[in-house]
């Protein structure tokens, strides 16, 4: 089953909002121009609102008679399903989705001799999962060989996978520079063997297409903060029926702790069920091509410093700076002052990557759909400075 989709292509308009009414609805998008939304994005005054009127609930009749009074509300499950094509008893909620990353590598029993393979583009703290996993159980991890842009060669994939191999562990889409993994084609070719396919869905959930289905993964963890511009402090895991066996439990829901922030978890399914307004092909073109806007207006200025400067397929832009963390921090810091948010990860967020392009720390640069032309326009404007000063110091 795909995952739903809703919309229209009306000049203007995501889906059944304009461009306008999407920045109406974010209080904000009226304060600052937000580009770093691959950290964290500005939330809908809906996704807000209902955390508020929630908690206003818990502090009138208390915490479980709130609960049990807006079970209604607490559509999650089913909103990930919709999003991601499976079924609503395969999402568990989580509180990041670096907890339900843990979570799905906790519950593997590897042994000795057996393999993990990985990618290059990982983020740190999935690597860091995976090592814990290996040294517990005697298991190695193994980096396969990529491609020149730093996302995975499927057919170096392919020749790595053995009988040993028992996990295939994949960023969709890195958190440092917008390159873009084959998680489908990645997915066929670990389903004729015997190994689990792990996704992080967190910089592409949101801003692109992503069907479980379609990728024949196992499990996929995702983050509500980001591109699904939920609270902070919530996420869910997937997980595929029928590899209870594989796994030390069984059932998605199994991963789940009873006692959690529901007024967060309500938050989460009112995004999603604006993203559902919106659809998701809708909001992959416009991020996509804000993104793309932004890549051709710094080739002029900062041709050396972006790490991707083709096939833009996420609206993540990276970019390293002569001077390394110091300019890095300068520059974020020179945009901020004028009220343009970016955000920077550290050499330890992307180890792998960032030690074969000898960097220590990226500037990251992320539109979502709201952000308008002008806004783009502004950030480039205020980017060239922050480079010239930085140049001349």
């Amino acid at each position: 089953m795909p995952p739903e989709q809703v919309g229209t292509d009306r000049p203007g308009y995501l889906g059944t909002k304009s461009i306008e009414g999407l920045r109406a609805d974010t209080p904000g998008a009226g304060r600052v121009a937000h580009f770093a939304n691959c950290g964290s994005a500005l939330p809908p005054a809906v996704v807000v609102n209902a955390q508020i009127d929630h908690l206003r609930l818990e502090r009138e009749i208390g915490g479980y008679e709130a609960a049990a009074r807006n079970q209604t509300k607490r559509t999650l499950h089913s909103g990930a399903a919709r999003l991601l094509g499976c079924g609503a008893d395969e999402i568990a909620f989580a509180e990041s989705a670096s907890r339900a990353w843990n979570m799905f590598v906790d519950s593997l029993a590897l042994r000795p001799g057996d393999e993990i393979l990985t990618s290059r583009i990982e983020f740190g703290a999935n690597l860091v999962a995976l090592h814990r996993l290996a040294a517990r159980t005697g298991a190695a991890v193994r980096v396969v060989r990529c491609r020149p842009d730093g996302t995975i060669d499927v057919d170096a994939l392919a020749e790595s996978l053995t009988g040993r191999t028992k996990l295939v562990a994949i960023t969709h889409a890195a958190a440092h520079f917008g390159g873009v993994n084959p998680v489908e084609r990645i997915g066929t070719v670990v389903a004729a063997t015997d190994a689990l396919f792990l996704v992080d869905a967190c910089q592409s959930l949101g801003q692109l297409p992503v069907d479980v289905g379609a990728m024949s993964c196992h499990a996929l963890t995702a983050t509500g903060r980001k591109w699904l511009r939920g609270p902070r402090g919530t996420g869910f895991l997937y997980v595929r029926n029928g590899i209870g066996a594989r796994i030390d439990r069984a059932g998605a829901r199994r991963f789940e702790l009873w006692e959690r922030n529901v007024a967060a978890e309500i938050g989460l399914a009112v995004a999603l069920d604006y993203l559902r307004e919106i659809g998701v092909d809708a909001a992959h073109r416009r991020i996509t091509g804000l993104a793309a806007h932004i890549v051709e207006r710094l080739r002029p200025i900062a041709r050396t410093s972006l790490l991707r400067t083709d096939d833009v397929r996420s609206g993540v832009i990276g970019l390293s700076l002569p001077g390394g963390a110091r300019a890095v921090a300068a520059v974020k810091d020179h945009l901020h002052k004028r009220g343009v948010n970016v955000s920077a990860m550290a050499y330890a967020d992307a180890p792998l990557d960032c030690a074969a392009r000898k960097i220590d720390s990226v500037l990251r640069i992320a539109p979502h759909y709201y952000n308008t032309e002008g806004e783009v326009d502004e950030l480039c404007a205020h980017l060239a400075d922050g480079l010239r000063t930085i140049q001349a110091s």
